[in-house]
C-alpha cells in the first residue's frame, strides 16, 4: 500500500527540510555548535536498556573544515574539554576517542560516536576498550543552540 500524501504531510516535509538547510547553513559557516541533549535511555551490547533522565551538552568548536563540513573539531561534554573529534560531514557522524580511569584504577580507553538520527535525535555510541570491552548506546533529545 502506498503512503498517501496530504497537504499536511507535505508541509511537515518542507518544515523539516527548512529547519535542516538552516542548521547546515551554520554548520557550514564554521560556528560553534551546542547539543543540550536530554537522554531517555541508555542499552548495553545485549541490547538491555534503562530509562534515564540524565541531561549532557556537546560543545563543538570547529578547528578545520571543508566545505561539506567534514574536518577537526574540539569536543567538550561533561567534565571532559577539547577532545579531538573527527566530522565525516557537516551533520556526521563525529568520532572521538577518549580515556577514563577504571575501578582499579588503570586507564580505559574509549572510542565514541555521535549519530544525528532526526531533526532532534541523536545516538551516542560508546565501546570501552578494557580487558572486559564493554558498550553502549545513549537514545537522547538534543536542541541545538
Amino acid at each position: 500500500m502506498f503512503c498517501k500524501i496530504t497537504k499536511r504531510s507535505t508541509l511537515r516535509l518542507a518544515a523539516i527540510f527548512c529547519l535542516q538547510c538552516a542548521a547546515l547553513a551554520v554548520y557550514a559557516e564554521g560556528a560553534l555548535r551546542i547539543f543540550d541533549c536530554n537522554l531517555t535511555k541508555v542499552c548495553d551490547a545485549a541490547g538491555s536498556c534503562q530509562s534515564t533522565t540524565d541531561s549532557i551538552t556537546f560543545r563543538m568548536a570547529p578547528v578545520t573544515l571543508d566545505a561539506a563540513g567534514a574536518g577537526q573539531y574540539l569536543l567538550s561534554h561533561g567534565d571532559r574539554r577539547e577532545l579531538p573529534m573527527q566530522a565525516m560531514s557537516e551533520i556526521g557522524p563525529f568520532v572521538w576517542s577518549d580515556s577514563t580511569a577504571g575501578a582499579d584504577g588503570t586507564d580505559t580507553d574509549q572510542r565514541n560516536t555521535l549519530v544525528i538520527s532526526s531533526e532532534t535525535q541523536l545516538l551516542w555510541h560508546t565501546l570501552s576498550l578494557a580487558a572486559s570491552p564493554s558498550s553502549n548506546i545513549r537514545y537522547m533529545n538534543c536542541n541545538l543552540q
